[in-house]
């Protein structure tokens, strides 16, 4: 196993957000553009994580629920310091290290579909000067997730990655709130691929508890598998980020309501839940 990897903290938060998600590392004026010639959409990104910031825009354009796994930002020409003047004062500071990456315009004629366009942002975004390389690839239960599969090293190399979530794991869960059920995830990936794990949990957003039963019985699968599965069970869609922190050497694993965009009759563009249609039809068969 690579050694960021052994030597990485993992926390889990977010199950739970609001409507109104943020990051300080993306959405920084970021938009979808729907160009003047009827046949083309640009997505404009402007923060720290321009991978992910156009993932969360064209997921919320459109209803999708892509994933997102990012690779590590070790080397020192990759990483910048937004916290510099704050951290002179204040010794012992670790936060405010972002991956020192750059917008981009990314262009797709309207007419292709979900995976053509993925696949052109990934190839977009791998030909750029951004740190890491990303692969799409897809869960069991179908959905898509940008994975970072290589980085530079601290030496300048080209390093293969592997994604925290690809360690294999088996566990039975019986019926449980779905943050009880991730803790029991977070445990077994510490015990299964001995790495260090944290679990954070942000509060509850609006017509959704913590405590909406999940289960399943998982033999030697993938942790992304196992996440990808819980998070199918809940009322509404949901997808996830992971998010590397430099410097500080630890993955964060965030999860996002589904949202697609609507626009009202006056113009006014609106985000609404979406529900999740796995959830409806078994209510529609009890």
């Amino acid at each position: 196993m690579n050694r960021v990897l052994c030597t990485s903290v993992i926390a889990f938060f977010g199950l739970y957000q609001t409507f109104a998600q943020t990051d300080p590392s993306v959405e920084k004026g970021g938009r979808v553009v729907h160009n003047s010639d009827r046949l083309t959409t640009t997505v404009w990104t402007e923060g720290r994580r321009p991978l992910l910031e156009a993932i969360q825009l064209v997921n919320q354009e459109y209803g999708w629920t892509v994933n997102y796994e990012e690779a590590p930002t070790v080397n020192a020409s990759e990483i910048v310091d937004d916290d510099s003047a704050f951290r002179m004062s204040h010794p012992g500071y670790s936060d405010g290290y972002f991956p020192n990456a750059h917008g981009f315009p990314f262009t797709f004629d309207d007419s292709a579909d979900k995976e053509s366009v993925l696949n052109g942002l990934v190839s977009k975004y791998n030909n750029s000067s951004n740190p890491g390389k990303y692969a799409l690839q897809r869960t069991a239960q179908g959905d898509y997730v940008l994975v970072g599969i290589s980085y530079k090293s601290q030496q300048g190399s080209n390093s293969n990655f592997e994604s925290p979530l690809n360690c294999k794991i088996s566990l039975s869960l019986p019926a449980m709130g779905v943050r009880d059920a991730l803790q029991r995830v977070v445990l077994q990936i510490k015990n299964t691929c001995h790495t260090s794990l944290d679990g954070e949990y942000a509060g509850e957003g609006p017509n959704i508890s913590p405590a909406e039963p999940v289960s399943g019985n998982f033999d030697n699968e993938s942790a992304r598998d196992v996440l990808a599965d819980l998070l199918s069970q809940g009322r509404y869609l949901m997808w996830y980020s992971v998010e590397y922190v430099p410097v500080s050497n630890k993955f964060y694993l965030e999860t996002w309501l589904g949202l697609k965009t609507i626009v009202g009759i006056n113009g006014n563009r609106v985000r609404d839940r979406i529900q999740n249609p796995k959830r409806q039809k078994a209510n529609e068969k009890q």
